[in-house]
């Protein structure tokens, strides 16, 4: 159990690094854009 939990992370943080060497920018945009249109679904 706990070796699948491991592995389970490291993937995750290997997609991380992947993800730093794109503009953080573009990943703001989307998160502002899913909160907009949770708050306008909220509505």
């Amino acid at each position: 159990m706990q070796k699948d939990k491991l592995q389970g992370e490291d993937e995750p943080t290997k997609d991380g690094l992947q993800d730093e060497g794109e503009p953080k920018e573009e990943d703001e945009l989307q998160r502002r854009a899913m909160c907009t249109e949770l708050v306008r679904s909220n509505k």
